[in-house]
């Protein structure tokens, strides 16, 4: 299957948009020319900036159930060569662009996501977004396409597989530092609800004896004036000592003397 039979390209100066039919879907991979897309992205059309003098490649692939009567699409992926020289830009859809022999290219589809990996010598450079096989060094889809097109060299295609690790590097750290404080910060808040919680019960319950104590004084204002006649009455009694002596008398001054809690015999 060729690229013309499920792209149709338009040009016009430097630009040259690609669209498929209109029940296909277009997944763009990468290109070292700009893009209207980020890579990855699913659409009907993208367009492509081509300087002039220029010469380089688009990866892409096309989601499509126009062939062998599949219920389901299937995935056909196109390295195409693209280029500006005096007349408009154009993206050649019916020969393939074929890697040179020391820098061998492909476009992979695995866990649902199509990348490009290029193979130089025993390096293999890959720009896919997932876990990687033990040797393969991960690099911007952007940057394999400029190495493929002549615009970079190994050693710079080299020295952008280590810039990202690097980042790579940096972001695990984020994540890591943004996870800590992300549990500090949860700490906080449960240490925050926990405090809020102790102060609310001490609170109810000093407001609580607060009210018992506004009530006993509140009975004691009551209790007060009486309290103060029975002793007046019973100091008064008690100077008669002839009155004392008698019995029923000190009988009653006895019972009186435990109900309002004055001992009479003081005052003997």
């Amino acid at each position: 299957m060729k690229a013309e039979d499920v792209l149709c390209a338009t040009s016009k100066d430097g630009t040259v948009v690609l669209t498929g039919n209109k029940t296909d879907k277009i997944i763009f991979v990468g290109s070292n020319f700009s893009a209207s897309v980020d890579q990855g992205a699913i659409v009907n059309s993208l367009s492509l900036s081509i300087s002039e003098n220029k010469y380089g490649l688009v990866a892409l692939a096309v989601s499509t159930k126009r062939f062998h009567g599949k219920e389901y699409p299937e995935n056909v992926s196109f390295l195409l060569p693209a280029a500006r020289g005096f007349a408009s830009a154009f993206v050649d859809l019916e020969n393939p662009w074929v890697s040179p022999s020391d820098c061998l290219a492909q476009i992979l589809y695995i866990d649902y996501e199509h990348f490009l990996q290029v193979k130089v010598g025993e390096e293999i450079f890959s720009s896919s977004r997932k876990s990687l096989s033990s040797g393969v060094r991960r690099v911007d889809v952007t940057e394999l396409c400029k190495y493929l097109a002549g615009d970079i060299k190994l050693e710079e295609l080299e020295a952008a597989a280590i810039e990202h690790v690097a980042e790579e590097s940096a972001q695990a750290q984020l994540a890591k530092a943004k996870a800590e404080i992300e549990r500090k910060d949860r700490e906080y808040w449960d240490y925050i609800t926990a405090a809020t919680e102790k102060y609310n019960k001490v609170a109810k319950e000093n407001k609580l004896l607060q009210e018992r104590i506004e009530a006993r004084d509140l009975e004691l204002s009551r209790l007060r004036p009486s309290h103060k006649a029975a002793v007046d009455l019973a100091n008064a009694l008690s100077k008669d000592w002839q009155w004392c002596l008698r019995t029923e008398t000190v009988v009653a001054l006895a019972n009186f003397s435990r109900i309002i809690g004055i001992d009479f015999s003081r005052h003997k």
